[in-house]
């Protein structure tokens, strides 16, 4: 999705070779200081599930902060994109895009999948375990949007 953001030519971004990501990706100004060389996938013509797999299939495997490709394949791409959907998929990416440092953690642990592909966020606490100021903002964010999500605390057994 903002692929071309995350490697746009700004000044000072990367440093050096091994740089897996620029410099500001985690600053108040990354977006706007893209705003002039990036297209925003938001408003582009092309549809955003499309624009997707279109990167997906372009840059699977390339390093880049944002996708662990250990983890995430193109089945998971799939599922993910069918459950949720296009409108949902927009409302995250939105939620994301003003402050992506607060943003970028915190997210419930599991995404699951039901046989009928409805889904639902799902954060895990053990007994002693209480949800995190961060946490709490993605169930709240989460649920505002009326997407599914919940907290499922566990008791151990004795």
């Amino acid at each position: 999705m903002y692929w071309d953001w995350i490697y746009a030519p700004v000044p000072e971004a990367f440093v050096n070779p091994f740089q897996i990501g620029p410099r500001d990706l985690y600053t108040p100004t990354f977006i706007e200081t893209r705003r002039e060389v990036c297209v925003d996938p938001m408003i582009d013509a092309m549809p955003l599930v499309q624009r997707i797999e279109q990167t997906f299939e372009q840059k699977l495997g390339i390093s880049n902060p944002m996708v662990n490709w250990k983890i995430f394949d193109r089945s998971l791409l799939d599922t993910v994109v069918r459950c949720i959907g296009e409108d949902s998929i927009r409302k995250l990416l939105q939620l994301m895009q003003p402050d992506l440092r607060q943003m970028r953690s915190g997210f419930p642990d599991l995404f699951v999948v039901k046989p009928d592909d409805s889904y639902e966020f799902i954060e895990v606490k053990g007994p002693s375990d209480q949800v995190r100021p961060n946490q709490h903002i993605w169930l709240q964010a989460l649920a505002s949007m009326e997407l599914p999500v919940s907290v499922l605390k566990f008791k151990q057994i004795a």
